[in-house]
């Protein structure tokens, strides 16, 4: 499955710093590869609170973006009353960028925690199958 990007989507992109939108762009084969991974047929895509949003049927919404009062990180984010964010907390202790029980920061210059990404990514893009069992089932 290869996801092209709508032309909304594709254009609030390209009002990120390079370096972000290269960042971001990572995050959007990563959303591809686990949702093929699971087997979902197709990526929904949209623009929610002026940020890219994806989500596949049986999943909660990931969204990620830029905002310059965070120059340096992009975010991924998820539904606040999802409980991925709090399994996260739970199994990845070290995983110091969670903010509150919607977000992952990524810095953009940093190496990122690949493995937890994509965990975070299953969890989301499998969320409606997972969120009746403990620690979402990891």
């Amino acid at each position: 499955m290869k996801v092209e990007l709508s032309t909304e989507i594709a254009e609030r992109i390209k009002e990120y710093p390079p370096a972000a939108r290269e960042r971001l762009k990572f995050l959007l084969v990563r959303i591809t590869a686990t949702a093929l991974a699971l087997g979902k047929e197709s990526v929904t895509q949209a623009l929610k609170w002026g940020e890219p949003s994806f989500v596949v049927s049986g999943g909660t919404p990931v969204r990620f973006g830029w905002n310059p009062s965070f120059p340096d990180s992009v975010f991924l984010y998820v539904h606040c009353s999802s409980r991925i964010i709090d399994t996260l907390r739970e199994v990845t202790p070290g995983l110091t960028t969670l903010h509150g029980n919607r977000a992952i920061e990524l810095p953009i210059n940093l190496p990122w925690p690949e493995s937890d990404i994509d965990t975070f990514l299953t969890l989301a893009l499998d969320y409606h199958q997972r969120k009746h069992l403990p620690l979402l089932g990891l």
